[in-house]
């Protein structure tokens, strides 16, 4: 039976990672994956990290199971950083670990798949794993141009791709440090954004994999916070892989935000489920 299957093309970032590796020029330049390097080239371990392992490996007394929600005492740590102050909006967000942003992403566009989404409108070119993770779980990817040849974003398109949604579509937003332009919206953007939004009713998913490595930690995420002001429910995926210079090791998280707090425990009732029949449980240190 496995001899039906056809050989896959590489990925094209893993191609490019492979190529760098294999080439001997002293003086060339790795700018592909987005990992942060030394001059010498270098992907060194935070010494806040290596503190932080060397407590948990004096202190930790258990390597039992945690379940498929992960970490909670992680999950309710980052809040503040990625909410603001009113982290939980009054019992309306929570969320679960994950491993790393990926798996956020992918957790939460089965989510929104199991509720009823078909067609997810993503502005082009983007992070390449998201239309392959759209496409894997069977969904619509409705492209519009993310950004203008002079450098500027192309809210219109956006916007436009806002007002023409369906019912039950959603919108696929990166957060901040747009991957792969850099080209960010405003702050005047987003608030435009998140009126579209709630005019429509369009579920917002917001991907924050940079948050600290563009404006500043608060400025990284004042869009989000701009639209879920505005907006009633939405699915958020946090990747800490960048940030905590935590890459191999697979840290994320998936947080949603509900209509209400009887809402948002069945919507996580379902997260756990999907989890569970995906990865199981997620990793630890």
């Amino acid at each position: 039976m496995l001899e039906k299957l056809q050989s896959q093309p590489a990925d094209a970032l893993l191609a490019l990672i492979k190529m760098h590796a294999d080439d001997e020029r002293e003086d060339k330049i790795d700018l592909g994956v987005g990992v942060y390097r030394t001059g010498e080239g270098a992907t060194p371990v935070f010494s806040a990290i290596k503190g932080a392992e060397s407590k948990l490996l004096d202190q930790q007394d258990s390597k039992s199971y945690l379940g498929p929600e992960g970490d909670m005492g992680f999950v309710q740590a980052l809040m503040p950083y990625v909410f603001g102050e009113n982290a939980t909006m009054g019992g309306r967000i929570s969320g679960m670990q994950t491993p790393g942003g990926t798996g956020a992403v992918r957790l939460a566009l089965a989510l929104a798949q199991r509720a009823g989404a078909s067609r997810v409108h993503l502005g082009l070119p983007s992070w390449p794993n998201h239309a392959q993770i759209l496409e894997d779980l069977g969904m619509e990817v409705a492209a519009f141009d993310h950004a203008n040849t002079d450098g500027s974003t192309n809210l219109a398109a956006l916007i436009a791709a806002i007002d023409g949604a369906a019912p039950g579509d959603l919108v696929l937003l990166h957060g901040c440090c747009h991957n792969s332009t850099g080209i960010d919206y405003t702050p005047e953007d987003w608030q435009v954004i998140a009126e579209a939004l709630a005019r429509t009713g369009v579920l917002p998913l917001l991907d924050i994999a940079y948050q600290g490595l563009g404006r500043g930690l608060d400025e990284d995420v004042a869009g989000v916070r701009s639209v879920l002001a505005a907006v009633p429910e939405a699915l958020i995926a946090y990747s800490c892989d960048k940030n905590f210079g935590l890459y191999r090791d697979r840290v994320g998280a998936f947080y949603v935000m509900a209509q209400d707090g009887g809402t948002l425990d069945t919507i996580l009732s379902n997260a756990n489920a999907l989890a569970r029949a995906t990865w199981s449980m997620p990793p630890d240190q």
